[in-house]
């Protein structure tokens, strides 16, 4: 079966998934529906055999943040997918079981993961399931970022889909983390006061937020979102001033529909905001 997506190779927290080849056609549309809420995922692609192969499964191993192992008699069998459990309980690695069939396990096997979160898919409608494994995997990942909200959640588009945009948290440029608030704070205003365009489907705060900090491409984000704009940027801050560089770009094809940077006071931060606003208006009505 082909591989939904490269695995993840960032530097945030990330989830490695171990599972049975044979098991491809089941865990494919897990993993692409826990990428899609915002979950950082390794697994393995297709890595050829040997040294290299250990070595490169070993490393994502040990960095990952949490291990989610999909149970099934294939799985149990398999001596990798063994491997890969003994590795993350001797570095004690959070661990997460989801049995996506009915499987007896060896006593060993039992007795390794009898203390961690196990979840039986087949014990709930698809709905509860799927929100029993963000949950449990969210608070296993005390840091991750909030994951995307579902399809039926996100806000709704207009008639014309070039009338969306999804305004994405400035990126902070400076040294001071202090400049987080900033960066959030700009980003929500704008947010709030491009909600208030009669006919201007905004993408909620919620939904953006959770991409806070991703490098993702213009598309992909268009295509999470549901959105036809995004609008990007960052700040930079010297004592009281502060130059922000903002970035309108068309999702269909990525080109940048407009631009522009302010070098203005701290004081005049109410003013930057709504002229940033006005600008992104008055270009995407252009």
């Amino acid at each position: 079966m082909e591989r939904p997506f490269p695995a993840y190779k960032g530097d945030h927290p990330y989830i490695f998934v171990s599972y049975a080849h044979d098991d491809s056609e089941a865990v494919f549309p897990e993993i692409k529906w826990l990428r899609d809420q915002g979950f950082n995922i390794w697994y393995d692609e297709g890595i050829s055999p040997g040294s290299t192969w250990r070595d490169e499964v070993a490393l994502a191993l040990t960095q990952c943040s949490v291990f989610l192992y999909y149970v099934t008699p294939r799985s149990v069998a398999s001596t990798n997918c063994l491997n890969e459990v003994n590795f993350c309980l001797s570095r004690e690695r959070k661990i997460l079981s989801v049995h996506l069939e009915r499987t007896e396990l060896p006593a060993g096997l039992e007795l390794s993961l009898s203390a961690m979160q196990a979840i039986i898919s087949n014990d709930h409608s698809q709905e509860a399931y799927q929100a029993k494994l963000s949950d449990s995997l969210r608070s296993l990942l005390p840091t991750v970022i909030e994951p995307v909200v579902l399809p039926d959640d996100r806000p709704g588009r207009t008639e014309s889909d070039e009338e969306s945009i999804a305004i994405l948290p400035l990126v902070n440029r400076s040294n001071d983390s202090d400049n987080e608030y900033l960066c959030d704070g700009i980003s929500e205003e704008l947010i709030a006061g491009l909600s208030k365009v009669e006919g201007l489907g905004v993408a909620s705060q919620l939904s953006s937020f959770a991409l806070k900090n991703q490098s993702l491409d213009v598309g992909l984000i268009g295509e999470r979102l549901r959105v036809a704009h995004v609008l990007s940027g960052s700040i930079q801050k010297d004592g009281n001033r502060v130059r922000i560089n903002v970035l309108l770009s068309k999702v269909s094809d990525g080109k940048t529909l407009w631009s522009e940077h302010y070098n203005r006071e701290l004081a005049d931060i109410f003013e930057l905001q709504e002229d940033v606003a006005r600008q992104v208006i008055d270009a995407l009505k252009g």
